[in-house]
This record gives C-alpha cells, sequence and structure tokens, in this order.
C-alpha cells in the first residue's frame, strides 16, 4: 500500500531529470558563486529491456558540462542519444541507473542565476531598522514552488509589517525569523517586495538570508522526448519526471 502522497507509478520505464542548484549573493547584490548540478537516470522496471532515450535541448545548452556514464556510447552522445555503448545488454529490471550528468559553475556569470533577492536593511537612528526585500524571477521560462525566503531578525521581537506585494508573512519566534511565503511564481507574478521595521542597530542582524523553493522545470534545457526499443527502434512506453531543488541559495553579509 503506498504512503499518502505518494505517486505510484505504473510505466514500464521511468526516466527522471533531477537538479539542484546553489547561489550565493552579497548584501550589496554581487554574485559570488553559482553552481547547477543535474542528472537523467532511468529505472526499467521490465525484464531484457534494450532502450536508448532521445535527448532534446530547448535553449543554449553550451554552458553546461555533460558527462555520460562510462557505460553510455560517446559517438551516440555526440548524436543526441543516450545509449549503452553494449547496445545488445538490457538494463536490470528495477534498478535505478544515472546515466547522464551535468554541471554549471561561475562566480560572475548571472546568466542562469532563477531569481535574484535583495536585502537593503537601514538604520532609522531610533533603534530601529527598516528592512526593504526585492525578488525578481531572472529566468522567465521557470515557475518556482514551494518558495520561501528567511531573513533573520536578530531578535525575539515581532517585525512590523510596512508594505508587502507578493506571499505572506509568518514571524518564526523559535528561531528568530521572518519567513516570507510566495507559494509559485513565474514569469506573469516575477516580482514582490517586502519591508518591516524591527528594534535592531546591525546591519549584520538581517543575514544570511535564506531562499528555498522547488519546481517541475530545470535550468538546463534538456529534454527526453523519446525512447525506443534498440532492436527494433519502435517507440516504448515511459513516464518522465523532471524536478528541480535550491540546494544553498544564500544572501550573505560577506561572501567567504
Amino acid at each position: 500500500v503506498a504512503a499518502p502522497g505518494a505517486v505510484v507509478r505504473s510505466d514500464p520505464i521511468e526516466v527522471k531529470i533531477s537538479e539542484s542548484v546553489m547561489v550565493v549573493y552579497d548584501k550589496d547584490g554581487a554574485l559570488h558563486k553559482i553552481e547547477v548540478k543535474g542528472s537523467i537516470s532511468l529505472t526499467c522496471h521490465e525484464e531484457n529491456a534494450k532502450v536508448a532515450l532521445k535527448l532534446q535541448y530547448y535553449g543554449d545548452q553550451s554552458p553546461f558540462q555533460f558527462t555520460p556514464h562510462p557505460n553510455m556510447s560517446k559517438p551516440d552522445f555526440g548524436e543526441d542519444l543516450l545509449k549503452m555503448k553494449n547496445a545488445g545488454k538490457p538494463y536490470p529490471k528495477d534498478k535505478t541507473l544515472g546515466i547522464l550528468k551535468w554541471r554549471f559553475a561561475s562566480k560572475d556569470d548571472e546568466g542562469l542565476v532563477p531569481l535574484k533577492v535583495t536585502c537593503w536593511p537601514e538604520a532609522n537612528g531610533d533603534g530601529t531598522v527598516t528592512v526593504s526585500m526585492e525578488l525578481e524571477l531572472a529566468s522567465e521560462h521557470l515557475t518556482l514552488q514551494n518558495l520561501v525566503i528567511s531573513v533573520p531578525l536578530g531578535t525575539a521581537e515581532e517585525p512590523e509589517i510596512t508594505a508587502i506585494e507578493g506571499g505572506t508573512h509568518r514571524h518564526n519566534t523559535r528561531r528568530h525569523l521572518l519567513e516570507w511565503d510566495l507559494g509559485t511564481i513565474d514569469k506573469d507574478t516575477s516580482a514582490a517586495t517586502l519591508e518591516f521595521v524591527v528594534p535592531g542597530n546591525d546591519d549584520a542582524d538581517f543575514f544570511p538570508v535564506s531562499v528555498s523553493f522547488t519546481s517541475d522545470d530545470t535550468i538546463c534545457p534538456v529534454h527526453v522526448p523519446e525512447v525506443f526499443n534498440v532492436d527494433d527502434g519502435e517507440p516504448v512506453k515511459f513516464g518522465l519526471l523532471r524536478e528541480m531543488q535550491s540546494d544553498r541559495y544564500e544572501v550573505v553579509a560577506e561572501a567567504e
């Protein structure tokens, strides 16, 4: 019996495209690191499955460094196919195998940053600080879900929300955080702002700002439109799952 909320898959072949992204900005808005890691894995639920995967790119894949599994044919990969070197060898039944990995890393290239978050604390001179938050979806082809931005407050006092455009907020009293919950954002809801006032004097109290999200899209524009039998070239029924999640996504007071 499946656990509540579990996805029960009945496809004879499952293809999973997974990705994680790490981003570190400093408080002045300068990018210090972005790293994207992704993979394609394959699970065959039938005996004697001899299949190949067709790859398709719906954008510029040139920034990414791709590494097929050593058992994959490199000449075929050059033709956008993921196919075993030994085409007559079937995939093991019910075993999930990673067959392709990719990576992108940079210290200054913002072209693939999915989301930009700004945190601007300003002392009011009366023992309080006004903090202005802004976020912008930087990659319009992405839809981000479960988006939460957590801002440390440096105090147990409840912040006074003076302006909010987009999302909801909650005061995490146990961890002394303000959590800005934006749910889902996409190209139609690509920007949001929040402003609050809280007791304090030190800008550094409000960092690091942590960002978490998931997505059914990936930054790397790779797709698997077809899986086919290598013996006769006939298409095979398959299920495709695509997921991306934030790993460490922060705005820090000072970069390491």
